[in-house]
């Protein structure tokens, strides 16, 4: 329904019931999309499935149709059909081996960021009401809580580098990850995940700490990286332990206090 993803309200006036546009933010740009672009096939463009493809498209860098029934969740027989659709209005382009948006269709972009903001946070406050979103991605989400939400969201970043050998101890709750696909979240994950959240000098550190001790694959990782947009970051963090620390980006240590750190954890 229209009221489920933010874009009416109903409010009752007597016996009568008035509805009307909400005051969303993702409300008022598709409002202005409207008025300035009239003539655009909204009634394709907004219906059913063609929201969750669209804002794949739009949100992630996806190179090929398998990525986008992958990250839309969406039927391959439903995905070409849309494409093709997409084609002929101009939609959807493909360059320098990526989909995106047409270039007559940037408000659209907006709205779609605004309105996957809107109910990835609706969604995650059902469940953990003081949900902190830290970074997301279409509909991946990662986010902080001070609850214990074992079983209902998956642990990720550096709440889930115990389970790689990585033992720590965080302050002001944990990390937790939220996506449709609720694919398992392995070591490749979560230090990606950290590496999005990583603030400090700290957290760096010990995302090499994780990334020297833990078995995992780098080509999942920087497929990854490239689909959240994340591939220099993921790089910098490869290419300083392929180094040896010779290529050292700010905020990174030095190969002497890596070495240092990663014995307190040997």
């Amino acid at each position: 329904m229209l009221s489920d993803l933010g874009l009416v309200q109903a409010e009752r006036k007597g016996r009568a019931k008035i509805v009307g546009l909400s005051d969303a933010k993702h409300t008022t740009l598709m409002r202005n999309m409207i008025v300035h672009n009239p003539n655009l096939r909204y009634e394709l463009l907004l219906n059913g499935k063609s929201l969750d493809v669209l804002a794949a498209i739009h949100l992630l860098n996806l190179c090929t149709v398998k990525e986008i029934e992958q990250f839309s969740q969406v039927s391959h027989v439903t995905v070409i059909a849309l494409l093709s659709r997409y084609k002929g209005l101009g939609v959807v382009r493909k360059r320098n081996m990526m989909y995106g948006l047409g270039a007559r269709y940037g408000m659209l972009g907006d709205f779609l960021r605004e309105f996957r903001s809107y109910t990835n946070l609706r969604t995650l406050q059902q469940e953990a009401p003081d949900a902190a979103v830290v970074w997301e991605r279409d509909r991946d989400v990662l986010f902080r809580s001070s609850n214990s939400l074992e079983g209902r969201f998956q642990s990720s970043a550096f709440s889930a580098f115990p389970r790689f050998g990585v033992d720590l101890f965080l302050a002001g709750g944990g990390y937790f990850f939220y996506s449709p696909r609720r694919e398992p979240i392995g070591p490749a994950e979560s230090v990606l995940h950290a590496i999005l959240a990583a603030e400090s000098p700290r957290e760096r550190t010990l995302i090499l700490i994780m990334m020297k001790k833990a078995d995992f694959k780098a080509d999942r990782l920087q497929w990854l990286s490239r689909v959240y947009g994340a591939e220099a970051l993921a790089q910098a963090y490869l290419e300083y332990l392929e180094t040896m620390g010779r290529i050292r980006q700010p905020g990174f240590p030095d190969w002497r206090e890596f070495s240092r750190r990663m014995g307190e954890y040997a």
